[in-house]
């Protein structure tokens, strides 16, 4: 597929959440208990496992006034405390209303930490080669395993937190994901899957002691080029930057769209 940069992408508020809607749709529809529920501008993905970024509550719309806001966060809540697991709660600060931020506190929600939709009509060449190693898709149960163990180590979780991934190879639907191995060890991981409207990208990382050496970069690459080669059409791509991705994203040719916030529970950790 020969790439468009000319082509453009809606940058708004609504886009930016629809493109967090519905990557989680096909994300937490992978597990055998999950469950999505609706309710006014309250979405839920609940892939009921021990990974609160797959236990996600979104607000998914501006609300009617403050009142309209308290409601919702309400109900965010309320989901979440009847969640098994820990979960989270996906909003955008340009939709909160005066003393939103005390309107969380009163829902008994604590910010945890912020993320910021990306797009981008293809990629901008790379700034440079790519790194000699061993990048193999994500075919089996070990390189499943391993695309979640070099995501705990990224993000200091428990590795059981990331045994989840164990079944991508299985996953239904078009994915792909890419690991890169230094002496048959995994050091970095992308993910990309297709939809309708979107190639969402996900679960980048690279081990803490292998950063700036463009090893996540590559396996994104690899892993939105197999997704762009599987496409029928082009597609933007889409994903959810954490403060320290963004410089890589921009770098890479992703336009930032909607500032979002994730919040927990009070006393849970994520």
């Amino acid at each position: 597929m020969i790439p468009d940069r000319t082509r453009r992408i809606d940058l708004d508020a609504c886009a930016s959440v629809q493109s967090l809607v519905d990557g989680w749709t096909f994300l937490v529809g992978q597990y055998p208990q999950h469950g999505f529920s609706s309710d006014g501008p309250v979405r839920s993905f609940l892939a009921n496992v021990d990974n609160a970024f797959l236990n996600m509550v979104v607000i998914e719309a501006p609300t009617c006034g403050p009142q309209g806001f308290a409601d919702a966060l309400g109900r965010a809540a309320r989901i979440m405390q009847q969640c098994p697991y820990p979960a989270m709660l996906a909003s955008v600060p340009k939709w909160y209303p005066d003393a939103g931020d005390a309107m969380f506190a009163a829902a008994g929600l604590v910010h945890a930490q912020d993320l910021w939709g990306m797009a981008a009509p293809d990629l901008a060449p790379p700034r440079r080669s790519e790194p000699e190693l061993d990048f193999r898709l994500v075919r089996d149960s070990q390189s499943a395993i391993d695309i979640g163990l070099v995501n705990a180590a990224a993000y200091a979780m428990p590795a059981e937190a990331f045994a989840i991934t164990g079944n991508v190879h299985q996953w239904s639907g078009e994915h792909f994901g890419v690991v890169g191995y230094a002496d048959d060890e995994p050091v970095t991981g992308a993910l990309a899957y297709i939809q309708d409207g979107q190639i969402y990208i996900g679960w980048v990382a690279t081990l803490p002691d292998r950063h700036g050496q463009g090893l996540g970069e590559a396996a994104m690459r690899r892993a939105i080029t197999a997704a762009q080669q599987a496409a029928t059409r082009p597609l933007p791509l889409w994903l959810h930057a954490t403060e320290a991705g963004r410089p890589l994203y921009r770098s890479m040719g992703f336009e930032e769209a909607a500032h979002m916030r994730l919040h927990v529970l009070e006393g849970e950790t994520h």
